[in-house]
């Protein structure tokens, strides 16, 4: 949801990590768009103290989203943002939920944790699982602790929106990035193979998905 993202470059903490989202623009234009996100904020809180208890109504929502493009127009860096934000706006909680699963189940199978019985795989697709990973593996986000502990008035105020959970912008940041890492792995992964071991490998992690009482859920980019 758009509320997250304007919330998210609103904070301090982040703000040094704007490349993690493939935000490369000017330290000035990171601190106007961070200062017209906290204007943003105020708009999405209207008074509240706690974001769950704030309008989802679709016209709050489609306003703060044209605050928010305004923003990006008027800071310059249209072509940088537009396509972050239209991701953000777009990708359906399934598609994160299906990403976070199939991608623990990959981690998995690659470290050895499954079963043989469990990992009866054309030997060719294991290979290239093995492959492309080392290629697309990278640090793991580790944005909790950071969000958790930046010690600024605003950062402050931000955890308190959602008491329940603090480093929720920190989870939400996660859970995304996640997804979109794990989507370019598997389009990679998909090049490399035949429709019938795309199709193995697919039936692979919904079955040994719901062998672990997960749920039996695809991504909708691998139709």
């Amino acid at each position: 949801m758009i509320d997250q993202l304007v919330m998210l470059l609103s904070t301090d903490w982040f703000k040094p990590h704007w490349h993690t989202l493939d935000i490369d623009v000017e330290e000035s234009a990171k601190t106007l768009i961070q200062r017209g996100c906290r204007e943003i904020v105020g708009q999405i809180m209207s008074g509240t103290t706690n974001y769950y208890q704030i309008s989802f109504a679709p016209d709050r929502i489609e306003a703060t989203r044209s605050m928010l493009n305004s923003l990006v127009h008027a800071s310059g860096v249209n072509n940088t943002l537009n396509v972050l934000i239209a991701y953000w706006d777009n990708l359906k909680r399934d598609d994160e939920t299906a990403s976070w699963i199939w991608n623990s189940l990959t981690s998995d199978i690659l470290a050895g944790r499954l079963r043989p019985s469990k990992t009866d795989l054309d030997p060719l697709i294991v290979e290239t699982l093995f492959a492309e990973h080392v290629t697309h593996d990278k640090e793991p986000f580790e944005f909790a602790p950071i969000c958790e502990e930046s010690p600024t008035e605003w950062d402050r105020y931000t955890r308190t929106l959602t008491p329940e959970q603090p480093t929720a912008l920190a989870d939400d940041l996660a859970s995304k990035l996640t997804s979109r890492r794990f989507e370019e792995f598997w389009r990679t992964v998909q090049s490399k193979l035949n429709t019938k071991q795309q199709d193995e490998l697919i039936s692979w992690y919904r079955k040994l998905g719901k062998a672990q009482g997960r749920r039996d859920i695809v991504p909708s980019y691998l139709s």
